[in-house]
């Protein structure tokens, strides 16, 4: 399946999660235990889902309209040095949160 198919999908089922999440958010009189939040997490699933179907697909369909802005960034994303740059950048910053977490158990 293409990229682009799967984008479908997340709007789809990010839809699909806040319907229901916000059916069951209004639907139910008086929640009890794990019901008094679950909704509102499907609200929040559904959400993110969908903002991410939708971002692929505006992505998709600006770059399809210009060949060549999408030739230069898929040159981009494929260049060994950004490459080495982002996995050098993901090091310092999960050494930096190495010592946050720390401060903030210690803070709790």
């Amino acid at each position: 399946m293409k990229k682009r198919q799967y984008n479908y999908v997340y709007v789809f089922i990010g839809l699909m999660l806040l319907g229901v999440g916000l059916y069951l958010a209004k639907g139910i009189a008086d929640p009890q235990g794990v019901m008094r939040a679950l909704p509102f997490v499907m609200i929040g699933l559904g959400c993110g889902i969908f903002g991410q179907g939708m971002g692929g697909l505006v992505t998709t369909k600006t770059l399809q309209n210009h060949p060549e802005l999408q030739k230069q960034q898929e040159i981009e994303q494929k260049d060994e040095r950004n490459i080495e740059i982002a996995s050098r950048a993901k090091a310092k910053a999960y050494d930096m949160m190495v010592f946050v977490f720390g401060a903030l158990m210690v803070a709790f």
